[in-house]
């Protein structure tokens, strides 16, 4: 599904900064883990984590399960299965070329990939947001973040968190089954600075496989930009989302009050 109707391909990531992937310097699957129960435990939380129907609360005692597991990291950069992070700097890049000084909330930070990935380029004002305490845990071993927000993402007003406090919000990978609900992106756009910018990579069969979706996405971001909001930027898919599963990257302008401004 397209949001647009014009979705193009995304940017390579072969040509990424060295700083932020370590895939360059890899030799084929030389570096991937071959352990045969280490795969296990991979596909079965994943499995199970991407279950249509599975909950909230489910979804996230999954998620500290994973953090206790100590092999999240190691499935999204010691293998080449899983691109999202990349493609997630890459629309950050595109948008903020030069300034470092951006505010950033990075929703669903798990253990901190992204923000690692946003301070080798100099994004220094980072904070996290994620409810599985164990994967917040993880990202605070990193020191990436100014802010660590113990939270579920839901279009409740986040507590300490005012209106037009960030530049932008990163969001990768928590756009599934038992994760970030549509409504949400109303808090997204509430505490996002007029002119500031959404970012969004998820699994682009999502939109039509996941009941927090389908047929539910569309009507809402079309409102959101009827009613001056937002406005679409940029859609793209990339391959290797997560293993052969296309991806879908969304970037969103925040628009609101513009009339007044």
């Amino acid at each position: 599904m397209s949001v647009s109707g014009q979705t193009r391909p995304c940017f390579e990531i072969k040509n990424l900064d060295s700083r932020i992937t370590k895939w360059d310097s890899m030799e084929d699957e030389k570096q991937v883990p071959t352990d045969v129960a280490y795969w296990h435990d991979i596909y079965r939380v994943t499995d199970d984590l991407l279950r249509p129907g599975i909950s909230v609360d489910e979804s996230q005692r999954m998620y500290d399960q994973w953090a206790k597991m100590g092999t999240y990291d190691a499935l999204a950069v010691e293998s080449k299965y899983y691109t999202a992070h990349d493609q997630i700097i890459l629309g950050i890049l595109s948008m903020y070329p030069v300034r470092r000084d951006i505010r950033i909330l990075d929703v669903g930070a798990g253990t901190g990939l992204v923000g690692e990935r946003l301070r080798n380029l100099g994004f220094e004002r980072v904070d996290a947001l994620d409810p599985s305490a164990e994967m917040l845990r993880s990202a605070a071993k990193k020191g990436v973040y100014e802010r660590l927000i113990h939270s579920f993402f839901t279009n409740d007003p986040i507590k300490d968190v005012d209106e037009d406090t960030y530049d932008a919000i990163v969001m990768c990978g928590v756009c599934g089954p038992g994760a970030v609900p549509v409504e949400a992106f109303e808090e997204a756009v509430r505490i996002v600075k007029p002119g500031g910018h959404i970012f969004v990579c998820m699994r682009a069969e999502n939109l039509e496989i996941c009941s927090e979706y389908n047929g539910r996405w569309q009507p809402f971001v079309t409102r959101l930009q009827q009613e001056g909001k937002w406005r679409l930027v940029s859609e793209c898919k990339y391959p290797q989302h997560y293993f052969h599963f296309d991806g879908l990257r969304l970037i969103y302008q925040v628009t609101k009050n513009e009339r007044n401004i």
